[in-house]
């Protein structure tokens, strides 16, 4: 028994050195912030600092990653109110002079709210040893009148603005085509057009959730508009399977697969309220209902503006409010045309099919089409 113990408690020295080694690893790849993310009224003076002995730290004040060529980490980085600043992105116009004037991207009025997004990582030489992490600060009295919940969006800035792969722009894709009817990166869709980006969420300047997720453009037409609505997609791959926060009174459930930041949709020129006031007025009523709230945005340290954060109808919605098996969903979308969105149309043409072939004066024939559809729920949408 001596001997067996002993064997055994080698091992176990074995795995406890080989523990300690990996996190002490993943220590020394870690950067440090003197200063955690908030809303400071005075400048801030930032400290980044490693346990990686030999090692450098780069950084970025954009929102995008940092790589080799990113500026190197010397001594305490001065984060001002930046509010006097050029507005930066927001400059940067987001749909072409072609389209309709109602709809056209005019600049600012005048400077726009701004916090600094700092990125930093370890490297040793050109080599990034970890990942990168990163912390936002919102400087001066200039944030002091925003009262509403703040969603603040980071992402690498080329797969924003750039001009080849830039979701938010018109960019290459009109350059190509500037006859077409819908041109503009923004109005591509696919694996390609989906970007790694973070949510930090704010209410009360009190932050609640920093998470990964997949950010894309959102809408039909709608995307013509200066200010695009964006969708939010969790990601376990990046962290999470699921924003795990209570975004919206009196629903049962807080936690979200998917969210939508609104442009208010058609109604973006005028109020931005259409879609939100309607389907308040319409929540006591037999039919599926969006919950939304009107929160501020920041994209990249920049005021992006009101946009209503918005759940989005789709498996996840159903499985939500209504415990459906999320394999056994069939989602069709009706416009013009029907979309098949999840699972198959095929039980769906079954049953128009069916209606249409059907004396629903015969009770029996009534109730084989009632059977399949909530007859309550289709009245009160008509």
């Amino acid at each position: 028994m001596q001997a067996l113990f002993h064997i055994f408690w080698s091992r176990k020295s074995a795995i406890l050195a080989c523990c300690l080694s990996a996190s002490m690893t993943l220590v020394a790849q870690t950067v440090h912030f003197s200063t955690p993310s908030g809303f400071y009224p005075a400048p801030v003076s930032l400290s980044l600092s490693t346990g990686a002995a030999g090692h450098q730290i780069r950084f970025t004040t954009n929102g995008s990653a940092p790589d080799a060529a990113s500026q190197l980490y010397a001594s305490p980085i001065p984060l001002p109110d930046r509010s006097p600043q050029p507005n930066g992105s927001a400059d940067i116009p987001t749909n072409p002079p072609s389209i309709y004037e109602g709809f056209r991207w005019r600049p600012p009025l005048g400077l726009v709210p701004k916090a600094t997004v700092v990125t930093a990582a370890v490297f040793e030489g050109d080599e990034q040893e970890g990942e990168a992490l990163a912390e936002e600060y919102f400087i001066g009295p200039s944030l002091d009148s925003i009262t509403l919940p703040i969603a603040s969006i980071w992402a690498d800035s080329a797969g924003l603005f750039g001009y080849e792969q830039g979701i938010y722009v018109p960019g290459k894709d009109y350059d190509d085509n500037p006859t077409t009817w819908q041109p503009g990166n923004y109005f591509n869709e696919g694996p390609e057009w989906e970007r790694p980006a973070t949510l930090s969420f704010y209410e009360g300047k009190n932050l609640l959730l920093r998470q990964p997720f997949e950010l894309k453009i959102h809408g039909g037409g709608s995307r013509m508009m200066p200010c695009k609505s964006l969708r939010l997609s969790a990601k376990a791959g990046l962290g999470a399977a699921l924003f795990e926060h209570p975004f919206f009174e009196n629903r049962p459930h807080g936690e979200h697969k998917r969210l939508v930041l609104r442009n208010g949709g058609q109604d973006f020129v005028r109020t931005l309220l259409a879609n939100v006031l309607m389907q308040a007025l319409l929540a006591d009523a037999d039919i599926e209902t969006q919950a939304a709230r009107p929160v501020v945005v920041f994209l990249n340290g920049t005021y992006w503006g009101i946009h209503s954060l918005t759940e989005r109808y789709d498996k996840y919605y159903l499985a939500n409010y209504h415990e459906a098996d999320l394999d056994e969903i069939d989602l069709v979308e009706i416009a013009m045309s029907y979309q098949v969105k999840e699972g198959s149309s095929a039980d769906y043409e079954a049953m128009i099919a069916s209606l249409v072939g059907s004396d629903l004066s015969d009770p029996a024939q009534f109730e084989a089409i009632a059977a399949q559809l909530d007859l309550e729920n289709f009245t009160d949408n008509h």
